[in-house]
C-alpha cells in the first residue's frame, strides 16, 4: 500500500459523490467534504474510506469539511504519522478477500523466529569452535532467506494479481482514439482512478485528458472543478 492508493481512494470518493474536488486556481486544488452524502451513506463506506474522511475533514483540518492540496503539504509529517494506520485499515480490508494464504504467513513467521536464532547460534559458534560452523551458518542464511517465500497468494490472489498486472501494462500503453473510439462516463472514471491506483503518472493522464476534451466529454469527471479549461491544468 503506497501514497498512490490513498490518491486514488480520494478519487474513488469523489466519483461517488462524497466529495468534491475544485481547482480554486492554478496549482491550488481544495476538497470538500458532501456532509449530507456522508451522514446519510454512510454505511456504504469500507472502514479505510471512513477513516480516511474523518481524519482529513475533521482531524487535519483548521476549517471542517473543507481542506486544501497546500494545507495538506504543510502538514506533511502529520500525514505520514497517520498513513501507517490506514494502511493497516486497507490491508484488514484487503485479507476479506481471501487473496493471500494465511496459514503460509504463520509458516513465514515461523521460519523466521527459527532462522534468526539459528543464525545467532551458530554466528557464536564460530568465534567458538572455529571457521568449520561457516557450513551451518551458510545454510541457515539460505533457510532464512527460503523463509519469505513461504507467505504466497490463493489461487484468487493469484488470479487478482494477474489482472492488476495485465490492467496495468494494457493501459501504460493504451492510445486514446479521438475518432474511432468514445469513451463512456464509467470507463473515463475508472481509467483514472486506476490509473492513479497503478502509478501510469502524468503520461497517461495527459492521454486521456486530451480525449477526453477532444470528445467534449469533461461533465463525466463531475466531481472535479476546474478552475482552467483545460483538463491538463489540473
Amino acid at each position: 500500500v503506497v501514497a498512490n492508493a490513498l490518491v486514488s481512494t480520494l478519487f474513488h470518493l469523489a466519483y461517488r459523490r462524497f466529495i468534491t474536488i475544485r481547482e480554486e486556481e492554478k496549482s491550488n486544488v481544495t476538497f470538500y467534504l458532501n456532509r449530507k452524502e456522508f451522514e446519510t451513506r454512510r454505511d456504504e463506506l469500507k472502514v479505510y474510506e471512513e477513516k480516511l474522511l474523518i481524519y482529513l475533514f475533521e482531524d487535519l483540518t483548521p476549517v471542517q469539511d473543507k481542506i486544501s492540496l497546500k494545507y495538506i503539504k504543510s502538514k506533511r509529517t502529520r500525514l505520514q504519522t497517520f498513513f501507517p494506520k490506514w494502511k493497516k485499515w486497507v490491508v484488514e480490508e484487503a485479507k476479506k478477500k481471501e487473496w493471500y494464504n494465511e496459514e503460509s504467513k504463520k509458516g513465514r513467521n515461523t521460519g523466521l523466529i527459527v532462522s534468526f536464532i539459528l543464525f545467532f547460534v551458530f554466528g557464536v559458534s564460530v568465534a567458538l569452535f572455529g571457521p568449520w560452523m561457516l557450513i551451518p551458518l551458510v545454510i541457515t542464511f539460505a533457510f532464512l532467506i527460503g523463509s519469505f517465500f513461504i507467505y504466497h497468494r490463493t489461487e484468487k490472489g493469484e488470479i487478482a494479481y494477474r489482472q492488476w498486472k495485465n490492467l496495468r501494462k494494457h493501459l501504460k500503453k493504451k492510445k486514446f482514439s479521438n475518432t474511432e473510439e468514445r469513451l463512456d462516463e464509467s470507463s473515463i472514471n475508472e481509467y483514472l482512478i486506476y490509473g492513479t491506483a497503478l502509478a501510469l503518472g502524468t503520461g497517461f493522464n495527459k492521454r486521456l485528458f486530451n480525449h477526453v476534451e477532444q470528445t467534449g466529454t469533461q461533465s463525466y469527471i463531475y466531481w472535479i472543478l476546474l478552475h482552467q479549461s483545460s483538463m491538463n491544468s489540473f
